[in-house]
């Protein structure tokens, strides 16, 4: 995953004529992203995604047009994250950043009429 990084380094005056010191700032521009759709539980509901993302909060969304498909449930099938369902969305927390494997059961998968879209986004 390609982020994009700013740093700056701060040279100290030192205190005697042996010591110097460093402060380095660093900003991490947070990144989420779909890395993979596995759909072939789709006829039992279920859909797993691998996610990518440095935030220690996200959530996912699944929609047809512009309205929130009605969840069933989420877990986490890889990756020390807590999921929960809110409003229709997944809720990830992470305490450390990196890949996840997460499985969303949908009630109804057939009853859907439409394109299918995933939207990821740090919280």
């Amino acid at each position: 995953m390609a982020a994009l990084v700013s740093a700056s380094l701060l040279a100290s005056a030192p205190a005697t004529a042996h010591e110097l010191s460093y402060g380095l700032n660093a900003h991490v521009s947070t990144r989420c992203a779909i890395a993979d759709i596995n759909a072939e539980n789709w006829e039992d509901g279920v859909l797993r995604l691998e996610t990518r993302c440095n935030a220690e909060q996200y959530r996912i969304r699944l929609l047809v047009g512009d309205q929130d498909i009605v969840l069933d449930g989420a877990e986490s099938l890889v990756g020390d994250a807590g999921i929960q369902l809110r409003s229709g969305q997944v809720l990830v927390t992470q305490t450390r950043p990196g890949t996840r494997q997460i499985s969303i059961r949908v009630e109804n998968p057939f009853d859907l009429t439409g394109a299918l879209a995933i939207r990821i986004e740090a919280v």
